[in-house]
């Protein structure tokens, strides 16, 4: 059962995840710019981009070049594009898909896909606090019905005498999610 929707932190999850995207789509600008051509491996890109763009870019367009010299300057030199400026763009990526947990998006060989859905930011109410949860709205009910039909007045009292109940809105008297949401203590860290 669905307590309540967590809109706060949706929000700064969808703020997050627009900085994550923001973040890739620089790093694939300058792929471009120096490869010439799309990304085709984003695993490989954002495990160590500097690096996977200088072997690349090596690979593709100094086939002929003494092994010795310096990579990353004959990079640098040839495309005017410092590699360094990928691990920048790296930190701020991975500092958004560490923040996102659960909502970070999926990597794979091709892709970037979201995983940022509203479903993920509800609490649930906890099976085990079913019953009291239960109890909590019948009694908040049961005042409510006194106050609309026979004019009973204080309903916030209820929230001195109950302590699992919260005065929201206002006007409105209700069981604290947050007392009986289920906890999710799982992270996935990014690899």
């Amino acid at each position: 059962m669905k307590l309540k929707f967590l809109e706060e932190d949706y929000q700064r999850a969808e703020q997050r995840e627009s900085e994550l995207f923001a973040a890739l789509e620089e790093m694939k600008a300058i792929y471009k710019n120096a490869i010439g051509k799309d990304v085709d491996d984003y695993v490989a890109l954002l495990k160590d981009p500097t690096t996977y763009l200088v072997q690349k870019y090596w690979s593709l367009y100094c086939e002929g070049k003494p092994e010795h010299l310096d990579k990353d300057r004959v990079f640098f030199n040839e495309t005017g594009v410092d590699s360094n400026a990928m691990e920048g763009l790296k930190k701020t990526f991975y500092r958004a898909f560490d923040l996102l947990r659960d909502s970070a998006p999926t990597i794979t060989k091709k892709a970037v896909k979201s995983n940022l859905s509203k479903e993920g930011y509800y609490l649930e109410l906890d099976d085990e606090k079913k019953d009291e949860y239960i109890a909590y709205k019948a009694f908040v009910d049961a005042a409510r019905v006194l106050e609309e039909k026979y004019g009973a007045k204080g309903g916030y009292n209820l929230v001195r005498f109950a302590d699992k109940l919260i005065y929201e809105d206002m006007n409105e008297v209700k069981p604290d999610p947050y007392k009986f949401a289920k906890l999710n203590n799982e992270f996935k860290r990014a690899q």
